[in-house]
């Protein structure tokens, strides 16, 4: 079977691939419930013998998920076919959103900060529809916060504590809020929505526009959005124009962005 998308995390997380046909397969780990398949060792429906390992939870080759479960479950996503998949990849805070041909959305897993867009923080080990469509997923902080964007438009939820869901607050959300520019208006004409985020919370982010101006929000103590300063902002920020590419990088609370834009390469941040 041809693979059309791939997306997986490090430290011990959980892969998924998606097939040309749009069927989901997922493996690894799923203590969770990032896999979607009701398994965890928190519930009594347990994995069939193809797992293969001594934890009953994990997967050790690849299981479908959609459009049929080969285990039987698979909650919101049953019978629908897979376009995209974001996962924070992490062991110990492991979660997953897709959307589906339809642009739905649905996601599964640890959802301590609200991440999962659910309205509540209580984990899922099945996935569940959000209630909303989107173009893109993106996962960011290392598994705290989630960003979706549609038609331009970005909506955030989960952790908050540095501002980096962009909506003035530093108020965790557990339901998808509007991320919005710093006069406090909805941003508009987003392209592509970069994580900068890190380990332990100290997360920002970076949306780049149509029109390549560059955005960012979220923690700041190194410089990392670019603002000129070491404040950390809780609005969609404009730091920079005329930005083609944006790449970011880091761990623990530092976190550098590295910026190209007509054909120069500009650094911020920790070094």
């Amino acid at each position: 079977t041809s693979t059309g998308d791939v997306d997986g995390g490090t430290n011990n997380g959980s892969i998924f691939a998606i097939t040309t046909g749009g069927e989901l397969y997922g493996w690894g780990y799923n203590y969770y419930g990032q896999l979607g398949l009701s398994n965890s060792g928190n519930t009594s429906y347990q994995p069939d013998s193809r797992s293969g390992s001594s934890n009953s939870y994990n997967f050790r080759w690849p299981v479908q998920i959609a459009p049929t479960a080969d285990i039987g479950v698979n909650g919101s996503v049953g019978g629908k076919n897979i376009k995209m998949v974001a996962s924070s990849g992490r062991y110990d805070n492991g979660y997953t959103f897709v959307i589906a041909t339809d642009n739905s959305v649905h996601s599964t897993g640890y959802n301590y900060y609200g991440q999962l867009g659910l309205g509540d923080t209580t984990t899922r080990y099945r996935f569940n529809s959000v209630g909303m469509t989107a173009d893109s997923i993106t996962v960011g902080g290392w598994g705290y916060c989630t960003y979706l964007l549609s038609g331009g438009q970005v909506w955030a939820a989960g952790y908050n504590s540095f501002g980096c869901l962009g909506d003035g607050t530093v108020t965790n959300r557990s339901s998808f809020v509007r991320v919005l520019s710093g006069a406090g208006a909805p941003i508009g004409g987003v392209s592509r929505v970069i994580s900068g985020g890190n380990y332990n919370g100290y997360n920002n982010v970076y949306f780049l526009a149509s029109n390549k101006q560059l955005f960012a929000c979220g923690y700041n103590a190194y410089s990392q959005l670019g603002t000129g300063d070491q404040t950390n902002r809780g609005y969609a920020t404009l730091v920079a124009t005329d930005v083609d590419q944006i790449k970011t990088g880091g761990y623990g609370s530092t976190t550098y962005a590295v910026i190209l834009t007509g054909g120069s390469i500009y650094t911020t941040g920790y070094m």
